[in-house]
């Protein structure tokens, strides 16, 4: 698919979170009820599709909340901006502001997107950053609208200080989720 390099699906192997053909074997659970949304790649993708979001250090806080068996697994993750690789969310913010023309081009691909994943009226957007962050605020201004998105639902990125657990349990708590909000020895039940 188009958005392979940088998007992907919440099913992991959880014996090896790099490895993105489960994600081909498990079409049958794809939707779009959640769509997880970040700001970009960290990095270039060197890797087969759907691995964004697959192998990263923190990327197992997001395989804890979605990898059981809750509405969560099968969710769609993507970033708003495609195919601009930097870790360092400042640097972003201020390329952007330097090229607000950018944002436009940006936005109609992320419309494009959500199109072509049959968003529906009901489907919930998990904008991950704080509430002040450059991602919400863009989301908000630029992004939101062009979707008609209904539900959005911001929680700090999972990469930002903190648990495995505690983030996972304010992703329950946000989404009214309980069967994420218990942690067991690492692993949900």
């Amino acid at each position: 698919m188009e958005y392979g390099p940088c998007s992907s699906w919440a099913i992991w192997d959880e014996n090896d979170q790099n490895d993105t053909s489960v994600i081909d074997e498990s079409v049958a659970q794809l939707n779009t009820r959640y769509v997880f949304v970040g700001l970009n790649i960290s990095k270039d993708l060197k890797k087969p599709s759907w691995s964004n979001f697959h192998g990263g250090q923190h990327d197992r806080k997001l395989m804890y909340a979605c990898n059981n068996d809750t509405k969560l697994r099968g969710s769609y993750l993507t970033d708003i901006f495609k195919y601009h690789a930097n870790a360092n969310a400042r640097e972003v913010e201020s390329y952007f502001h330097k090229h607000p023309e950018k944002i436009k081009k940006h936005a109609d691909l992320f419309e494009k997107e959500m199109m072509d994943v049959k968003i529906g009226k009901d489907t919930v957007f998990i904008t991950l950053g704080a509430d002040t962050s450059f991602l919400w605020r863009c989301f908000n201004e630029h992004f939101r609208d062009r979707i008609r998105c209904g539900k959005v639902v911001n929680i700090r990125h999972y990469a930002s200080r903190g648990t495995d657990e505690a983030w996972v349990n304010c992703l329950g708590k946000k989404l009214g989720i309980k069967k994420i909000e218990k942690w067991r020895k690492g692993k949900l039940k």
